[in-house]
């Protein structure tokens, strides 16, 4: 789904907070945790995620936040 909207990707790349993303998701039909968002955030390498390039601290700080 992401993947095929530019849109979307913008509006994910600018969150501040992961329940931002949750939110996002809820928008599009989609139910998912910000526990298992973070689970994946791994796997979710693309661009467009707001940890893109950041690092594993960074992450883990980006997901202290919720």
């Amino acid at each position: 789904m992401v993947e095929g909207d530019p849109t979307l990707q913008a509006e994910i790349r600018q969150v501040e907070q992961p329940v931002q993303i949750v939110a996002l998701a809820e928008r599009h039909g989609c139910v998912v945790s910000v526990e298992a968002l973070r689970a994946v955030s791994r796997d979710l390498s693309a661009p467009y995620w707001p940890w893109a390039g950041q690092g594993h601290d960074w992450r883990r700080r980006f997901f202290g936040q919720a």
